[in-house]
């Protein structure tokens, strides 16, 4: 679950509201052309073919037009699309930017979340030790 979802289900925000602090989050990202270029590994002229290329075919990603004009491999469209993610705001910042919570608050209900994704990964790691040892007795 992510941390938004999470402070929905605990009526901490509205679904609205999320989907509001979503799309934030979304437009801050930096655009994978841009990111090329500024990475070193498209020029301009190859971010122009391949949006002219995602305009005959308007469904293609930008990554699956730079891979298959040969511009990218898919490790390097990989890797700009983890940069663009790293650059992105983080949720607890909108929600400190939106006037939702202080950032104390906001740090107290990220370390809520966390303990509460340890506590499900602690007990599914038990659900598979315990099928496991059911399946090796049986």
């Amino acid at each position: 679950m992510i941390f938004g979802m999470y402070l929905v289900n605990k009526g901490r925000i509205t679904c609205a509201e999320f989907f509001s602090l979503l799309e934030q989050q979304i437009a801050s990202r930096p655009q994978l052309g841009t990111l090329g270029i500024e990475m070193g590994r498209l020029s301009v002229k190859q971010v122009f073919q391949i949006l002219r290329t995602q305009c005959d075919d308007s469904v293609q990603m930008f990554g699956e037009a730079a891979v298959g004009l040969g511009y990218l491999t898919e490790q390097e469209v990989a890797m700009l699309v983890y940069e663009q993610t790293r650059r992105a705001a983080t949720m607890s910042d909108l929600l400190a930017l939106n006037g939702y919570a202080e950032p104390d608050t906001i740090e107290s209900w990220l370390g809520e979340y966390r303990e509460a994704q340890g506590r499900v990964t602690q007990m599914t790691g038990e659900a598979v030790a315990a099928a496991a040892a059911t399946a090796v007795i049986s």
